[in-house]
């Protein structure tokens, strides 16, 4: 990314940023609680505007700032669960870059 970790990480921290660029093409994103910290959750919805049938829950395991963001995050359709997956964010610096694996 073209920017340097913490404003990355600032990005993935704010929820009302992940509104704007966490879904695919033309749907909507909306978090109904946002708790960033180790042990704080996030809900949300999502899907087509009006009809946000998708919703989820995020669970944050460890925190390091400007460095890495462990969670689980779970996501349903209507009363299917869908998927659960434990997922790592690492920010790692390169010059005036930052590479997320």
């Amino acid at each position: 990314m073209k920017a340097l970790p913490n404003k990355v990480f600032k990005a993935l921290s704010n929820p009302q940023k992940k509104e704007i660029w966490s879904t695919p093409n033309e749907d909507k994103l909306l978090f109904l609680k946002s708790d960033f910290k180790v042990g704080g959750v996030e809900t949300f919805k999502c899907g087509p505007e009006g009809a946000l049938d998708f919703r989820g829950s995020i669970y944050y395991l460890d925190i390091i700032k400007n460095e890495r963001i462990v969670y689980s995050e779970t996501v349903y359709y209507k009363k299917d669960k869908l998927a659960t997956a434990l997922i790592t964010t690492e920010l790692k610096k390169n010059n005036s870059f930052t590479i997320v694996n």
